[in-house]
């Protein structure tokens, strides 16, 4: 039957949800899913047209790139999920702290950008610096507190860069600079950094073959008991012999290492050649057998096979395990990272001694320490340095000294370069020392034959001036 004249047929299809499910995807399109801070796109979108507005008014566009420094660490240490906690912590923190005139996005993993549009040339460089100061402060997840520290690189908008790749890409540069000058910094773009990045990348290509080449080299500085001045041992610190540069110090290289994972291989190659060497020692002086210090970083340690390297570094070398010391950063054991542990007690029980490197640096305690199978403190050399002008660094040295003692640990310090460091230390009881007051580091046979004629060595004038006949300049392995 047809329908009447005046009537109408309406249909009503509810589209609340399909419009909220719409909403949905057009967030997540913009909005990083974790952080709820706006992407990568929306921010490459924003700061597109904040160049063009820019550029018609002459207005100044500044990009900022921040990285977390040292983020895997805390990421391995805490798990992936506390990891993402810190995360949304810390871009929490930066939001709070940027103005109305800026734009903070998350970039992916543990990389923040902010835009900078309108104000003073000088206005991104106050951004950064606020930045870096808020992050001073500790984050609380999961009832701990954990320090960060971060790295800024900023590019500006000029007449001649006025595309935003070509500002993402400076300011990535830029970042790379800052990382370089120590962390917890900002540097601001100049074109002699493009200079800089097209090095490092040459440099890290030469070094992942440098061991193949035969370009590795060992160091070896002297350690001495401060009671009878002989020499007991010596630490291992690696040089890498560069075809074109010359003879490079870890300061050089380390860092760039243990960010492309590159500390791996050459920590293995350290830990195999000390060993060897070690047992050549041991083959001149039976009688007195010596440590053989190697520094191992958090990286190493945190390879599932590492203990299992150790143990065929020894097996071939057919060294005793107890003349073999391992030197970790604090910094490593500060995490208290699950794997670390177990490596740590798994090498102790090896019978391989541990040492807790540049002590007072980090955040760490000797009560803290007390849980982990640690042989020995070494205080930094910043306290060491001190001593003699400064009565802080005098108070703390003879307070880790007694404390570490009490909990039976052997004390060395580093960086010994005076006479009256030396007598200082001997009379607040520091067990052994090493520095340019006794030693520079030296090649191999030299030690050797240190240690076969039980050789105390002669306190001198340390610090500036050329190596020994036998020496080879020190840096820092860092």
């Amino acid at each position: 039957m047809a329908a009447a004249a005046d009537e109408v047929v309406m249909i009503v299809r509810n589209v609340t949800e399909r419009k909220g499910a719409e909403n949905r995807l057009a967030h997540l399109a913009f909005y990083d899913p974790l952080t709820d801070l706006p992407n990568r796109r929306l921010f490459f979108d924003r700061l597109t047209a904040a160049i063009t507005s820019g550029s018609r008014r002459g207005a100044a566009v500044a990009v900022l790139f921040l990285d977390v420094d040292g983020f895997k660490l805390v990421n391995d240490s805490l798990g992936h999920v506390a990891g993402d906690e810190l995360l949304v912590a810390v871009g929490r923190r930066l939001a709070a702290t940027l103005g109305p005139d800026t734009l903070l996005a998350r970039f992916g993993g543990d990389e923040f950008a902010v835009l900078v549009a309108g104000g003073a040339a000088a206005e991104a460089s106050r951004v950064a610096e606020r930045l870096l100061d808020v992050l001073r402060f500790p984050f609380v997840v999961e009832g701990r507190e954990t320090f960060l520290s971060a790295s800024v690189g900023i590019a500006r908008r000029t007449l001649r860069l006025a595309d935003p790749h070509d500002l993402l890409r400076d300011a990535d540069t830029a970042l790379y600079e800052a990382k370089a000058t120590g962390r917890n910094a900002y540097a601001v773009f100049a074109p002699r950094m493009r200079t800089a990045v097209l090095a490092r990348l040459e440099r890290e290509t030469a070094l992942r073959g440098a061991a193949e080449r035969g370009e590795l080299r060992l160091a070896y500085q002297p350690k001495v008991a401060l009671a009878t001045g002989r020499v007991v041992g010596a630490e291992a610190l690696i040089r890498w012999e560069h075809p074109e540069l010359g003879l490079l110090h870890p300061a050089e290289f380390i860092r760039l290492a243990e960010e492309t994972g590159l500390i791996v291989p050459l920590g293995r190659w350290v830990l195999r050649e000390a060993c060897r060497q070690a047992r050549a020692w041991s083959d001149a002086a039976p009688l007195h057998p010596a440590l053989v210090c190697v520094n191992v970083s958090a990286r190493q340690l945190r390879e599932p096979g590492f203990v299992a390297e150790a143990v065929a570094a020894l097996a071939d070398a057919g060294l005793d395990a107890g003349c073999l010391e391992l030197e970790i950063t604090e910094s490593t054991v500060m995490w208290d990272v699950p794997e670390v542990r177990h490596a740590l007690r798994d090498l102790h029980t090896l019978g391989v001694a541990l040492a807790i490197d540049d002590f007072g640096t980090g955040h760490s305690s000797l009560a803290r320490l007390r849980r982990l199978p640690v042989d020995a403190l070494k205080i930094d050399r910043s306290f060491v340095a001190g001593l003699g002008r400064d009565p802080g660094n005098l108070a703390i040295v003879r307070a880790v000294t007694v404390l570490a003692h009490e909990l039976g640990l052997t004390v060395t310090a580093e960086g010994v370069e005076t006479a009256e460091q030396a007598a200082m230390l001997r009379a607040l009881g520091v067990d052994r020392a090493q520095g340019y007051h006794f030693a520079r580091p030296l090649v191999d046979e030299a030690v050797g034959e240190l240690l076969a004629r039980e050789a105390r060595l002669p306190e001198r004038a340390g610090a500036a001036g050329g190596a020994s006949a036998h020496g080879m300049p020190e840096a820092s392995v860092g």
